[in-house]
């Protein structure tokens, strides 16, 4: 009996593929809220758990596609179905993981949510590793024997999962036809993810927690996989299906834009530096100006974060050393002559995109870096990218321009030193930006 009531579940939920496109309209908030809440509350039959969360994302990734295939007409200038981001800005709401209270919903957010993620091991268990059989369930992996009635034991495992982590889990693990439904509208689950990560920090208080602390190392390395994998998509299929790649390289941007505010930044750091590393390995062995590009947009769209500035770490510049003493004898004079030498050396230094500037002012040394690669003499085939990279720098350095919370000289001062060795790259490039053979002589001569 109980293992007719799975079987007649999962077809039910599997038969929402084949559903007609118009009552899945009609009741789309209500059918997401429900495969949500499938995910994190599976239902308990004889006192064992029915694992729905793979179940759930496969009709969810299907159900998103078909709106977008034959929606198209409602959707916004970014390509996104206005229903379903109607749905995440006004209707998803995190479900309440305790089994005895309601389903989702705008009333699902009081005091009755109760939370249990730290109650798992932070250690990663085994049973997680990659290789691990598709037909993974959703249930507390820390957690070992099944459960023989529906006690505390299964209501503490129950309540134990959270809408992200669960996921950021299926969306590794899956593969297929599934996998590729999850990246075609690659910016729904991103939004989703990050709705529900701020939800569960903002009602369990952990806004105001150590980044560090926010988030289970399992939770991490899954985030961590599927950037990776993703990444290495983007690289794979950028010469196939360019359309699909710059929709899907554009929401990971902006999904490491999002994670910047609420993940430890140094761990998001890691994340944009696997992006970077895979994408440059294929650059090195193919100079192609389409990769480029899509680069090029990704870090345009990371670098719009709101407090770029303090991710560069302004206040830690490779700043000289204060000026000697001035000398009163001649072994003090031999000294500050040494010291001045030295202090120089270290002026200079602040004007190279080195290695050390790069690695204490993380963003700003990549935006440089792209600018003297594109606009490098022998790099001929990036001449199509030069206005774009220009642009990107421009627009950064008019926002800090106009940004109150630089108003202060001293401010933009230190704002200012971030692109010293800008000055270094525009005279290296000064061929590539301007026509010196006497145009301008040749106007003059026209007026006259």
């Amino acid at each position: 009996m109980e293992n007719n009531l799975e079987t007649e579940l999962k077809s039910s939920i599997a038969a929402l593929n084949s559903a007609q496109l118009e009552p899945v309209v009609r009741f789309l908030h209500l059918l997401l809220d429900k495969l949500v809440l499938l995910v994190v509350r599976p239902p308990v039959i004889a006192g064992q758990i029915v694992n729905l969360g793979q179940a759930s994302f496969e009709v969810m990734a299907s159900v998103v596609n078909r709106l977008h295939k034959y929606l198209d007409t409602s959707q916004d200038m970014h390509g996104r179905n206005s229903l379903l981001s109607s749905y995440i800005h006004y209707v998803f709401r995190l479900p309440s993981t305790d089994p005895s209270s309601s389903s989702p919903g705008p009333g699902g957010l009081g005091g009755s949510v109760h939370y249990a993620t730290m109650a798992r091991s932070a250690v990663r268990p085994a049973s997680l590793n990659l290789s691990r059989s598709r037909s993974l369930s959703n249930s507390n992996p820390d957690i070992s024997g099944t459960p023989t009635s529906p006690d505390d034991e299964v209501r503490s495992i129950i309540g134990s999962k959270l809408f992200h982590e669960e996921l950021a889990l299926q969306w590794v693990v899956s593969s297929g036809s599934v996998r590729e439904g999850a990246l075609q509208q690659a910016w729904f689950f991103f939004e989703l993810m990050v709705k529900s990560i701020i939800h569960h920090l903002y009602f369990t208080e952990r806004l105001e927690s150590p980044r560090k602390n926010r988030f289970p190392e399992r939770f991490m390395d899954d985030i961590a996989a599927l950037v990776s994998t993703i990444a290495g998509d983007i690289v794979s299929r950028f010469q196939k299906d360019l359309e699909l790649v710059e929709r899907i390289n554009t929401s990971l941007a902006f999904f490491l834009n999002d994670l910047l505010s609420v993940m430890d930044r140094g761990f998001v750091f890691t994340l944009i530096k696997t992006y970077w590393k895979q994408v440059s390995t294929k650059l090195y062995a193919l100079q192609n100006p389409t990769l480029e590009s899509l680069r090029l947009d990704f870090l345009r769209i990371v670098c719009s974060h709101e407090h770029y500035v303090t991710l560069n770490l302004p206040c830690s510049l490779l700043t000289p050393p204060a000026s000697p003493s001035p000398s009163v004898s001649s072994a003090t004079s031999q000294s500050s002559g040494f010291s001045t030498h030295v202090q120089d050396q270290k002026i200079a230094n602040m004007f190279e995109l080195s290695i050390p500037f790069r690695e204490q002012h993380y963003l700003a040394g990549l935006v440089l870096s792209e600018l003297s690669v594109i606009l490098d003499p022998d790099n001929e085939g990036m001449f199509g990218l030069h206005k774009k990279v220009v642009s990107v720098v421009h627009n950064l350095l008019s926002s800090h321009d106009s940004d109150p919370r630089y108003a202060d000289p001293e401010v933009k001062a230190r704002v200012a030193m971030l692109y010293l060795p800008l000055i270094g790259i525009v005279m290296e490039t000064l061929p590539q930006l301007h026509d010196f053979t006497g145009t301008t002589q040749k106007l003059i001569s026209k007026i006259n």
